[in-house]
């Protein structure tokens, strides 16, 4: 029964199945485009340091970086409209953009209480079990990271200030500036200002790139990750659902 009921959610009331399959390419274009603007983002960062070296990389990548992130802004409000169209293309829902993931979580619920209720598995002990069954599977295929968030957040905030603290050392010093700068009235607020608001960019732009892989962090897990775990995972969220009407 378990197996059975994975294998019908994934073919039939997975969000693959209700919504990715019918803008196939557009998810996976969708998908790409997320990876590209994490990595120009990275790029971003590095060429930070080595913008005394290599001058033109900053300027390649960051204004590379900031229009990767406003296209994929856009991108995102045209993903929500065409899941919408699919809605009521294909299952007959109308929805609109901002609402179509409660639209596809209701026939989500709707199709697996039918297929319990048809297998006789529509049973408050059962559905309990069945969650139990498939967050230990999940469990036992999730890759342990090697270290804690804490950890790496507590090494990277000294290292992280020593490197910017020689960012700004190197810059101040008189022969890094650019002559324009040193002919300035105050080269030096110019400098720490200018370095400043790069920094600022960058990782408004690092940060801007995990705010909107997190959007998308199921299909990044099933496509790096154990592909069958987003989906477990949206039928244990169904599964839920359905134990919450019951209790009510």
């Amino acid at each position: 029964m378990k197996e059975d009921l994975f294998t019908y959610y994934n073919d039939q009331a997975s969000n693959k199945a209700l919504i990715y399959s019918h803008m196939y390419y557009f998810h996976k274009f969708y998908i790409v485009l997320i990876y590209f603007s994490m990595l120009m983002a990275i790029s971003s960062g590095i060429s930070i340091l080595f913008l005394a070296s290599y001058p033109w990389w900053c300027i390649i990548s960051l204004p590379s970086t900031l229009l990767l992130i406003v296209f994929l802004h856009a991108l995102n409000k045209v993903f929500d409209k065409k899941a919408m169209k699919v809605l009521k293309k294909h299952h007959s829902i109308i929805s609109n953009p901002k609402k179509w993931r409660k639209s596809k979580s209701d026939i989500q619920f709707h199709l697996i209480s039918e297929y319990l209720l048809d297998n006789n598995v529509y049973v408050k002990w059962k559905i309990e079990k069945l969650i139990d069954s498939y967050t230990k599977d999940n469990e036992r295929r999730k890759l342990s990271p090697l270290v804690a968030p804490s950890i790496i957040l507590a090494i990277s905030i000294p290292n992280l200030t020593q490197l910017l603290t020689h960012i700004y050392a190197y810059f101040n010093a008189l022969d890094n500036v650019p002559l324009n700068i040193q002919n300035m009235d105050s080269p030096e607020i110019t400098i720490n200002t200018t370095v400043f608001f790069v920094v600022f960019i960058v990782s408004l732009l690092i940060a801007t790139s995990i705010s909107m892989l997190n959007k998308v962090k199921e299909d990044i897990k099933e496509m790096i990750m154990d592909k069958d775990g987003p989906i477990r995972n949206g039928l244990i969220t169904t599964l839920e659902n359905i134990l919450y009407q019951m209790n009510d």
